[in-house]
């Protein structure tokens, strides 16, 4: 009898003797691998049609583009104020060298007027992208989990690249909306405004050429002087020949001290001018260059905190400047 007993419970041959899956791993029913599925495509249909018509339209982030194309404007008028005081500048003695540094700035202030178009064309892009691209990918990954009988060490990989894909979308909806709130938080922090810094370089600069248009004009009027009077012709073209002369003379003195006496003054503001708009462009730089990317850098330094990742984070300038230190 034992070894009838022995021989029914024997396995038959050619088929492996089940072994009980350890805790915690009891694979996932047929049930809840479809549900999961068709929760993935709901999501990703839901992400590539409705939310990314919802996150590329510019009525979504018009209190951000509205603050994007004032800054653009502040730019610009940065740059008319530059090379207005450029043109005034140039037509007083030693006014060469200083009316080239102002249209350096203007050039200069280009820079950071394409980072603000930039920034605001990457507001709906990022966002069409993240909703049509990254979401799901994300969720085709996660079918994949789902479906496909992988390896322990494989499917880590995968649910870690998914979660990445999932934060890497939320960052590039948000980066932008961000790095313009952060901006606005410090030029209402220190009371910046570029609109009135441009408005002052420009009444400066009317107001140089006004003053270089009096010159002339005060000049120009000592020769016409000698036009009064009655006499005889013959002696009205002797007058005349030999005062034409000191006329011209006298006119060209006239200017040539009006524009000397005015000099001074208009280098003096000249100069003010250069260092306030050196000032905003420095400004500029800091709120519309760097913040976006330090905006960035923080968003991938909370994902490697948060989550224990290992997103590299870019090293190369902090070498540079370790190497110029040494």
């Amino acid at each position: 009898m034992n070894e009838l007993e022995k021989t029914e419970t024997r396995q038959p041959a050619g088929q492996p003797v089940p072994t009980p899956s350890p805790e915690g791993s009891e694979p996932l029913s047929r049930r809840a691998k479809i549900i999961g599925c068709v929760a993935m495509v709901l999501i990703a249909l839901l992400s590539f049609f409705p939310l990314a018509t919802l996150a590329s339209s510019p009525d979504t982030h018009a209190g951000t583009i509205e603050a994007l194309d004032k800054k653009a404007a502040d730019v610009t008028a940065l740059v008319g104020a530059s090379t207005a005081a450029s043109v005034a500048t140039s037509f007083f003695p030693g006014g060469s060298g200083i009316s080239g540094k102002l249209l350096d700035i203007a050039a200069n202030l280009g820079i950071v007027l394409a980072s603000i178009y930039l920034e605001k064309y990457l507001l709906t892009i990022l966002g069409l992208a993240a909703c049509r691209i990254v979401v799901p990918l994300a969720c085709g990954l996660g079918a994949v989990l789902l479906l496909a009988r992988l390896g322990e060490s494989t499917r880590a990989r995968i649910r870690g690249l998914v979660l990445r894909l999932v934060l890497l979308a939320v960052a590039m909806v948000a980066l932008v909306p961000a790095s313009v709130g952060v901006s606005g938080l410090i030029e209402s922090t220190f009371n910046y405004d570029a609109s009135a810094v441009a408005e002052q370089v420009n009444q400066g600069a009317e107001a140089v050429g006004e003053q270089s248009e009096q010159a002339e004009t005060s000049g120009s009027s000592s020769s016409s002087n000698h036009d009064s009077g009655e006499s005889n012709p013959l002696s009205d073209f002797a007058n005349w020949l030999g005062g034409i002369g000191q006329g011209v003379a006298d006119a060209a003195t006239g200017a040539a001290s009006a524009l000397m006496n005015g000099a001074n003054s208009v280098l003096d503001w000249a100069k003010g001018a250069i260092a306030t708009l050196v000032e905003s462009f420095a400004v500029m730089i800091v709120t519309d260059c760097v913040i976006p990317i330090l905006v960035l850098l923080f968003f991938v330094w909370l994902i490697n905190f948060l989550l224990g990742l290992s997103i590299p984070m870019p090293s190369g300038p902090v070498r540079g400047l370790r190497g110029r230190a040494k």
